[in-house]
């Protein structure tokens, strides 16, 4: 399995997850379900092959951003 295919796969996994949250937030509805976890895979999709990922390696990377609990 070549990278791309290992991103498309994971991308699709976390929208999953992403918009079951916004449907339990009453954000999605159930009918829009397919179309918001397109969107959102689509959008992590470009993260990360564009090389933004999070990891302290990448300059982009900063602690503290949404959802972010300090111990």
């Amino acid at each position: 399995m070549e990278q791309n295919e290992i991103d498309l796969e994971w991308s699709a996994l976390v929208a999953g997850f992403a918009v079951d949250e916004l449907l339990a937030g009453n954000v999605v509805k159930e009918a829009d379900r397919q179309f918001a976890e397109n969107i959102v895979a689509q959008q992590i999709h470009i993260f990360l092959i564009s090389g933004s990922r999070s990891d302290a390696g990448n300059a982009r990377y900063q602690p503290g951003g949404a959802g972010f609990k300090a111990s």
